[in-house]
């Protein structure tokens, strides 16, 4: 890498507790410039939160004494808590959600794909600037699967099918939205949920639940700005099949 490491000069605690995957992590943080701080337990990641005030938080979320969860809820208290990043291997939508609802900002898939990736990740979400969940388009495993039991010549007619299907439901959506249906939009996501999961559409069904998670929450706010996403996300899930 050219220049300052991406991390340079930031804070970063890492709570694993996990010995060779603490240190892996460590070691590839250290790298990319960050100062880092470790924890083995949620009890401690705590007590450090607190003592260091990290600008950025990795967070495992099976660890002994207090879990990930838990240090969410507690950190959530504080007034000024740091940017938590969940390092998880769930793919599960409920599951994804329920961290992004406890506080954390987004998450780092593992294991984790390189010292490059893991750096920009880190800085995507703690700017903003990128999804919250780092979960692939396509989960491949259901989908070859879904190709091989249909045959060749059938992929290119589901995927017009889809494509098709899911256009309809993204214009539902979007009008279940602006007319504050909130009925209509659980309707539509239950759905899209139902169709994304057939497919191994991994990151639309992620965002199928942030969409009904707001309707049950009456948030209208959340809705308008996440309805929009929808159109990226077919687009891409569609494209990505396409060049199977």
């Amino acid at each position: 890498m050219s220049g300052p490491p991406l991390l340079d000069g930031r804070s970063i605690l890492v709570a694993e507790d996990d010995a060779s995957n603490l240190d892996v992590v460590t070691q590839m943080l250290t790298k990319l410039g960050a100062a880092v701080t470790t924890a083995r337990n949620g009890i401690t990641a705590v007590e450090r939160i607190r003592r260091d005030r990290p600008e950025i938080v990795l967070l495992d979320i099976e660890m002994p004494e207090m879990s990930g969860l838990d240090v969410l809820r507690e950190i959530g208290r504080d007034s000024t808590p740091p940017t938590v990043i969940c390092l998880t291997a769930h793919v599960d939508q409920d599951y994804l959600n329920r961290v992004l609802e406890l506080g954390a900002k987004g998450t780092i898939g593992k294991p984790l794909r390189s010292i490059e990736r893991l750096g920009q990740r880190i800085l995507e979400i703690h700017n903003g600037l990128r999804d919250a969940l780092d979960v692939p388009v396509l989960d491949l495993t259901v989908f070859d699967m879904l190709a091989r039991a249909l045959g060749a010549d059938m992929v290119g007619s589901l995927v017009d099918q889809l494509g098709t299907d899911l256009e309809k439901c993204n214009a539902a959506l979007v009008d279940a939205v602006r007319n504050k249906s909130l009925k209509d939009v659980r309707t539509q996501t239950h759905i899209l949920t139902g169709v994304a999961g057939s497919v191994g559409a991994s990151r639309l069904a992620v965002l199928a639940g942030q969409l009904n998670s707001a309707a049950h929450g009456e948030d209208i706010i959340a809705l308008r700005s996440t309805v929009p996403q929808l159109r990226v996300e077919i687009n891409a899930l569609l494209r990505e099949m396409t060049e199977r």
